[in-house]
Formats: structure tokens, sequence, C-alpha cells
């Protein structure tokens, strides 16, 4: 089975050889890659930096591709962009952020910029997914911040995540070292529990009510200007990456 797989690699690479045009070599690359990952998966191929080399010239050729499309030489497809995603997804996430980065980059300098941000959804799901793999306190909020530049629903969701974490923080600590707050609570339900997220959901909301916040030092400050900066800076974002979008709409 190795010995015709690698029969149909020599044959790929001496087509390779030929072609005058980059599309035509984005295609044949396609199925080197393919062929070279089934090797690889059977521990035939020499390692992952090997592949990751094969699909490097494959987003090379998608780039010039792109070029010639513009020449008028081809019509590019939006198929061919799911294409390298694909083959990208291959590698580790590292080096999937670093191609299609790079591939970005590249596509912007040569006047591509719709092209470019095509893969924009595919780069804050990968970051999202190595956030998650490699889970970290100091990642949360990287995390809610990429959620929340993609939508509004998303930036709904992370505005309350930053929520639960502000009213989870206002909860009464069980040490007294613990304590950051002094806190005055309004009488809003006899449930202390409930009460207690009735009332940051007011402080929360800038809704004036008797509940009151007092800092004791300043770790008690920091955490209530980093919960009002997270805020400022969620919705920076989501304005800037809908802006962006409408530009290139214009």
């Amino acid at each position: 089975m190795n010995n015709k797989i690698n029969e149909l690699i020599e044959k790929e690479i001496q087509k390779l050889d030929s072609q005058a045009y980059n599309y035509q070599k984005f295609s044949i690359q396609f199925n080197l890659v393919e062929l070279r990952k089934t090797l690889f998966d059977e521990g035939e191929f020499p390692n992952e930096q090997e592949l990751f080399l094969d699909i490097k010239k494959l987003v090379g050729y998608y780039i010039n591709s792109v070029d010639e499309s513009y020449y008028g030489y081809y019509e590019i497809a939006k198929s061919n962009s799911d294409k390298v995603l694909e083959k990208i997804s291959y590698l580790q996430l590292e080096k999937q952020i670093y191609l299609i980065e790079t591939m970005q980059r590249k596509l912007k300098l040569a006047g591509f910029t719709d092209q470019a941000e095509y893969f924009d959804d595919k780069v804050d799901s990968i970051r999202l997914k190595k956030f998650v793999q490699k889970w970290h306190f100091k990642n949360l909020f990287k995390i809610i911040n990429i959620l929340a530049a993609r939508n509004f629903l998303s930036l709904l969701v992370s505005i309350f995540f930053v929520y639960l974490i502000y009213s989870l923080l206002l909860l009464p600590a069980p040490v007294s070292w613990m304590e950051f707050f002094t806190i005055n609570y309004s009488d809003c339900s006899s449930n202390r529990v409930l009460n207690h997220f009735l009332n940051t959901m007011l402080s929360f909301s800038q809704i004036d009510s008797d509940f009151s916040i007092e800092p004791k030092g300043i770790v008690g400050v920091l955490l209530l200007i980093i919960i009002k900066v997270s805020i400022l800076v969620l919705l920076f974002n989501f304005f800037m990456s809908q802006f962006k979008k409408k530009l290139n709409l214009l």
C-alpha cells in the first residue's frame, strides 16, 4: 500500500514541476499533502515538521493563485480557501495559527483584504481551542475578549461572564483576610444568595439602588478597576471589529 502511495507522490511531484500557473500547482500540492498525511499517520513520513513544510508550500501556492485570479488567469473559489484550512488543521494549534496569520499578512500586503479576513473566524476558533486546552486563569479574559469581538450575542455572553466574576468576587468572604470590600445591600429578596446576585446585577448595570461597595485597601480598588476596564475593553473590541467589517463592505 505504502509503495503505491510513494509512486503516486513521485508522479505528483513530476506534474508539479511542469505546471505554469500557481492555481495548477495548488491543486497538485493539495494532493501531495493528502498523500503524505496518509504516510505520516502510518508512521512512514518523517515528522510533523516535514508535513508543516508541505502545507506551507500549499499556502504559498494559494497566495500566488489569488494574485493570478486578480489578473484573470482563473477565478478563485471559496472552496480553495476551505481546502487550505482543512490541510492546516492537520498541524498543532500553534503552527495552525502561525500559518494562517502569515497567509493573512501576505494577502493584505498584496491588497487582498477580503480574502485575508475570510480566515479571521478560524484564527479566533483556534486561539480559543488553544486557551481551553492549556487552561490557566490568566487566559480567562483572553477567551472572553475573543468571544466578545465575534458578534452581538457573543458580546452579551462575554459581558455576562464578567458580571459573574464581579458577583462572585463580592460574595461574603469565608475568612477575614479575603475580605476586600465592605458591602451594604438593598433589600431585594428575603433569600440571602438571591439578594446578593440581584444587588450585584443592579450595581453592574449602573442602576441606582441602596447597594454600595467600599473597597478595603489596594486589592479591592484594583479588582474593581479591572472589572470596569474589562467591560470597556470588550465594548471597544466589539465595536472596532464591527467597524472593520462595515468598512470592508463599502
